[in-house]
């Protein structure tokens, strides 16, 4: 995915004009889930982390219409629409001390794959 066209939602809501791709391409995007963590990336500078994503699900889509219904669809699914159901020994969030995760979904121009590709190193 292209860094001027990239988008991320995270439990908010989307005006599908926003969307439009600034570098040209526009459709089929795919609506990705991730599960989204922290890994420990080495004890430089008292210690750092990195995020990490788990495909969980990539839905294709192929206009506005579509990809607004996956959106919410996917948010429903992902309890990320309610905090009435919000499970607490599950999803903790990946900054919390006790651990856990976050759920993301991202608008991207390809099928969902893990990140990152490589470790990063620091600098």
């Amino acid at each position: 995915m292209c860094d001027a066209c990239k988008m991320v939602f995270n439990n908010e809501t989307i005006e599908v004009s926003r969307l439009e791709h600034v570098c040209g391409r526009e459709w089929p995007k795919y609506v990705n889930v991730y599960e989204v963590g922290q890994a420990y990336g080495g004890c430089q500078e008292g210690g750092w982390w990195f995020d990490t994503g788990t495909p969980l699900e990539s839905v294709r889509v192929d206009n506005p219409t579509e990809l607004e219904a996956t959106i919410i669809k996917m948010g429903d699914r992902y309890e990320m629409n309610s905090n009435e159901n919000w499970d607490i020994s599950r999803k903790r969030g990946s900054t919390s001390c006790a651990g856990g995760y976050d759920i993301c979904i991202r608008i991207e121009e390809n099928f969902a794959e893990a990140f990152p590709q490589t470790k990063p190193t620091y600098e």
